[in-house]
């Protein structure tokens, strides 16, 4: 068998500038695990300054990891890497909670906020993560990008003083017996956006054909204000054509979610539930999984490149949302060969 041993390294940060995009370089040695992401923010916010929901995730407008300048890993928004690690973290903040003025503050606070995230290469929830990772040697170049909005994306009254992203790298290093090989498969992840305007049964999402699906992690959101939109989406199915594969009530799904992750979204609604108001943390409501691989194995995994037309079909009741349409992001998660 393999004998790993875990590099630990912290590698080149990003700073902030509004309406911009900036890019760094990944070391190219080993095998990467995981690399947490720490969003450092220093931030005034005046009296009676408001969060957008997920607040300073909404800071980072797109996030990327390619390779060679192209073959492209990760292409999310940073605000669906909070709730992927909620999941992570079995329901546990990752994260400081950001704080505004007091309601009955006479001066601006000032303060700073630490927002960190896991964006995973092996498959962390599977049996066996160390059977996945990405190969960093193979390639002549290895990338992050990212692409900064502004103040106006975080909050009302919310300024920006300094931000700077930094990433710390989990990489296996490993000592291979003869004729033994490194994995060979590694988690790509890519965004999928829907706007849906009306409440309707059966909506139709065409999903890429060609890959090992493992997970769908689905974010909702109000469409005119970001807002988070829970429980505007009752039933789901995957569907290959007329052929039903998956058939749920979103109830029923986020029980399965609770049971496979160990998660318990009353826990921390209870915990937490003044904070969901005010925006300062993730509602647990507007999101859900769901999840091929629920025993822990990729051969669970959906593999449908013999698929003539593999879709998602929703059921949404948007009465909740006050004539405002759906954004549903749907992060895709599929195996892929290193």
């Amino acid at each position: 068998m393999p004998v790993y041993k875990t590099l630990q390294r912290q590698q080149e940060a990003i700073n902030f500038t509004p309406n911009s995009s900036g890019s760094a370089k990944l070391q190219r040695n080993y095998n990467y695990s995981y690399i947490i992401f720490e969003l450092v923010v220093n931030y005034k916010a005046q009296t009676g300054a408001t969060f957008k929901y997920l607040n300073f995730a909404n800071l980072i407008k797109n996030f990327q990891i390619f390779a060679n300048g192209s073959t492209e890993f990760k292409n999310l928004n940073f605000a669906q890497l909070v709730y992927q690690t909620y999941i992570y973290t079995r329901g546990k903040l990752f994260y400081d909670i950001p704080q505004l003025p007091a309601k009955d503050a006479t001066q601006a606070l000032t303060a700073t906020h630490t927002l960190r995230v896991i964006v995973p290469f092996a498959s962390l929830l599977m049996t066996k993560p160390s059977d996945t990772g990405l190969q960093s040697n193979q390639f002549q170049t290895l990338d992050y990008l990212i692409n900064w909005n502004d103040a106006s994306a975080v909050g009302t009254g919310i300024e920006i003083i300094s931000a700077q992203l930094k990433p710390t790298s989990f990489e296996k290093i490993e000592t291979l017996a003869k004729g033994e090989q490194v994995n060979n498969m590694k988690l790509v992840q890519k965004l999928q956006s829907e706007q849906i305007t009306t409440t309707t049964t059966g909506y139709l999402i065409n999903l890429p054909a060609q890959k090992q699906y493992q997970y769908f992690q689905f974010d909702l959101q109000t469409g005119s204000t970001g807002d988070a939109a829970p429980n505007t989406i009752k039933n789901i199915k995957f569907l290959n054509g007329t052929d039903v594969i998956v058939q749920l009530s979103i109830d029923t799904l986020k029980a399965m979610n609770r049971l496979r992750y160990g998660i318990d979204d009353n826990a921390f609604k209870s915990i937490y539930s003044a904070y969901i108001t005010t925006n300062q943390v993730l509602n647990p409501d507007a999101h859900f999984v769901l999840d091929f691989s629920d025993r822990g194995h990729y051969s669970n995994s959906w593999d449908i490149k013999d698929f003539k037309a593999p879709q998602i079909a929703l059921d949404t009741d948007l009465s909740s949302l006050n004539n405002a349409s759906l954004n549903v992001n749907i992060a895709m998660s599929y195996a892929e060969a290193n």
